[in-house]
């Protein structure tokens, strides 16, 4: 890989510009933000609640890496590489399901869901098992959520912890299930797609369902008398009035429109059993990670969205609604009416980053200038995106030297 080529893309952007077309565009750079971003920085993974008991798990992609999560005989979650240590290859299917051991479909090597090698049929008596358990990744739950990390080098995550906890806890994700996950594919860039979540300038032409109860977190009105009484609200009960976060991540509270109680197609609630009774007044909660995840919390239900690149103009999209685990379908909630709002939302917005990825491809295409403030956190995201690139070049370059005289 030619780090001190994409070192000449990352230094060209214009600052308060989107970026440079080979950012968009580029294969090279498609593998280089893998392994730049995606494997070295943490990633909202699942909640809690999908993996309920002892030997259930969810295989999942993370760029072009496999991983496994799975609920120990001890009941904890634990994180590894879904990759056998004989030959490597994938241990378990795309998905969820529950086992005694995890049993690798090849040559049948057999795991411990603590990830110790318990049988390796056809080695002789030398061999040491112990040496060749499934190799682990990070992971982090937090008040029913779970996130995870492919490498040591992701940021500290004790100062996330703090901040969102006791924002996210009262919504009881614990007594929660999950009911519906949406899959789309976006023929787009995870960075366009990302910039599209980051921002709220399109939402009135291009959302109009949403702009029913959305009030725009991104250009909201402080002094308008609506949110002044919100937010002197939440003041009154200890909760910060304002975003909790750092350049990876934010997590606050943002009010729904006069008279709307939830994100849904009619600002009623979609779901009558709510998570809790004590966050009825609190608007939604908004919380988003660097690089991937844009997520809603309400009364009724939480509403997750997460990016993922498939490709350097292809990008997976993970939709996830979670509610009350007493809820009933078809007494308390209907699913198509519960999903209708941001699966609308949804296919609004491949449209959208679909256009967007066009554009960007022509030889017509120059980066403009992002608006100051309805499309702050798209530059604020931009700007996160090239420090760690850049970072990690200098990184990859300055080993280089060492690597080359090593062999020597």
């Amino acid at each position: 890989m030619n780090y001190s080529r994409i070192a000449t893309y990352l230094e060209r952007r214009q600052k308060h510009y989107s970026l440079p077309q080979d950012l968009y565009c580029s294969d090279e750079v498609y593998k280089f933000d893998l392994n730049a971003i995606h494997y070295r920085h943490w990633i909202f993974a699942a909640f809690e609640v999908e993996l309920p008991n002892s030997g259930t798990y969810l295989s999942m992609t993370i760029g072009e890496s496999s991983i496994v999560l799975v609920r120990t005989r001890a009941g904890d979650i634990r994180g590894f590489f879904n990759t056998c240590r004989h030959r490597g290859a994938q241990i378990l299917p795309e998905g969820s399901g529950r086992c005694q051991r995890i049993v690798c479909p090849y040559h049948q090597w057999s795991y411990s869901l603590e990830g110790d090698l318990l049988g390796a049929a056809g080695m002789d008596a030398e061999f040491e098992k112990k040496l060749f358990g499934l190799k682990p990744i990070q992971v982090e739950c937090v008040a029913g959520t779970i996130f995870v990390a492919l490498s040591d080098a992701a940021p500290d995550f004790a100062p996330f912890r703090a901040d969102f906890e006791p924002l996210i806890s009262r919504y009881n994700l614990r007594d929660g299930k999950v009911v519906h996950h949406q899959r789309i594919v976006e023929n787009a860039n995870w960075k366009l797609a990302m910039e599209n979540a980051r921002e709220c300038a399109h939402c009135n032409v291009g959302h109009p369902e949403l702009c029913l109860s959305l009030v725009d977190g991104f250009t909201l009105d402080r002094s308008d008398p609506h949110n002044v009484a919100f937010y002197e609200a939440l003041r009154s009960r200890g909760i910060p009035d304002s975003p909790q976060e750092s350049s990876w991540y934010s997590a606050g509270h943002v009010p729904l429109r006069p008279g709307m109680k939830s994100m849904t197609m009619d600002g009623s609630y979609d779901v009558k059993k709510l998570l809790s009774d004590e966050v009825v007044d609190l608007g939604y909660l908004r919380w988003s990670l660097q690089p991937h995840c844009y997520n809603i919390a309400l009364p009724d239900y939480v509403f997750t969205f997460s990016v993922m690149p498939l490709s350097a103009t292809q990008t997976q999209v993970h939709s996830k609604w979670l509610v009350h685990k007493d809820a009933v379908e078809g007494v308390d909630y209907d699913i198509e009416q519960l999903a209708k709002l941001w699966e609308t939302t949804n296919n609004q917005d491949v449209t959208l980053t679909e256009i967007n990825q066009k554009g960007v491809a022509s030889v017509g295409y120059e980066p403009g200038p992002y608006m100051p403030e309805a499309e702050s956190w798209c530059e604020r995201f931009s700007d996160w995106y090239c420090d760690e690139a850049l970072n990690f070049c200098q990184q990859m370059q300055a080993a280089q030297p060492k690597a080359a005289a090593l062999q020597e």
